[in-house]
């Protein structure tokens, strides 16, 4: 085998090893983080919409978990109350397997949240916030 043959098999071997693989594991993730958006904005619409008849006993927003882990853990200072198992909604793990979190406020124009903690699988964003801190998704949904 001549010396270019060699060397040219040597840079097809480096490709297939260290190239390739995190370009599938980075395409893998952005399919899953895609997921959890698409089924998180499914279910803040279901919530949405049946708040809209929902008559309000109590001011205080109820937190429900779809499955998944049960390991789900809380970055400091995030002030989350425990939330209720659900399978309500017959929500599927999120795409790293922990469960969703579903803020479903107890009055009209307030705004239902869907949160995924993620590939880490640690909630890191504060409970009422309306955006994702970390890697955390969330989506929301105005009740009218």
């Amino acid at each position: 085998m001549s010396g270019r043959r060699l060397a040219g098999a040597l840079v097809a071997i480096a490709i297939l090893t260290f190239v390739l693989p995190p370009l599938a594991a980075r395409q893998v993730n952005a399919r899953r983080v895609d997921r959890a958006q698409a089924e998180a904005g499914r279910v803040a619409d279901l919530v949405a919409g049946a708040a809209d008849e929902r008559a309000a006993a109590s001011r205080e927003a109820l937190v429900l978990a779809g499955p998944g882990s049960t390991s789900l853990k809380y970055a400091e200072a995030t002030r989350w109350p425990q939330p209720r198992a659900t399978t309500t909604f017959s929500l599927r793990p999120d795409p790293w397997g922990n469960p969703y979190l579903v803020v479903v406020p107890m009055e009209q124009g307030a705004t239902v949240a869907v949160v995924s903690a993620g590939p880490n699988g640690v909630v890191e964003t504060k409970f009422g916030a309306t955006a994702g801190a970390g890697d955390d998704l969330v989506v929301t949904r105005l009740i009218r």
